[in-house]
């Protein structure tokens, strides 16, 4: 994210050099709202784990 501000407040001019990495900053950036992000998947897939894993010591009622 901090890329992407950088890059506009900077009138592209960060990503000229190179493109890759401008479309994978820009390709996560966008995919937030999705939750399909590498970060987003990362905070999901732990959350999981750790559900699971408490999961056992609590009681349901």
């Amino acid at each position: 994210m901090q890329a992407m501000v950088a890059n506009t407040a900077g009138g592209g001019e960060d990503f000229k050099s190179d493109k890759d990495f401008a479309k994978s900053i820009k390709r996560n950036v966008w995919s937030v709202e999705e939750n399909k992000d590498e970060l987003s998947v990362k905070i999901s897939n732990a959350v999981s784990i750790i559900e699971d894993e408490i999961g056992l010591y609590l009681k349901r009622k």
